[in-house]
């Protein structure tokens, strides 16, 4: 592999695009969860932010898109995570007794191992 040429300033990641199924429930719990609000929303498609960026994550969607059984052998975005101050988060980690919106990943073993 050649090795990369020096750049003067390092790119920042802008934002991502994952379609979804399930617009309204994801927009839900990414406003919900880590405080990103949509900026636009149609039947088709929404743009979120968590700064003042136009959008930072874009989710479309249209009736061709389906939920796919095989993606464990799929290639794709496997993981998205963004790193937030401790304080941020326990502001919306539920009480003792509350859940989290219904489309949380809950920590499992790694199929990957």
């Amino acid at each position: 592999m050649k090795q990369p040429k020096a750049i003067a300033q390092k790119p920042v990641l802008h934002h991502v695009t994952p379609r979804t199924t399930r617009l309204q429930e994801i927009i839900d719990w990414y406003e919900a969860v880590v405080g990103h609000a949509p900026n636009f929303t149609f039947e088709g498609a929404a743009w979120t932010t968590n700064d003042t960026a136009n959008h930072r994550i874009a989710f479309p969607t249209t009736p061709g898109v389906k939920d796919d059984p095989d993606k464990i052998t799929h290639s794709g975005i496997l993981h998205l995570m963004e790193v937030v101050r401790t304080e941020y988060m326990s502001a919306r980690i539920p009480a003792p007794g509350k859940r989290l919106p219904a489309i949380c990943v809950a920590p499992r073993p790694n199929p990957f191992r």
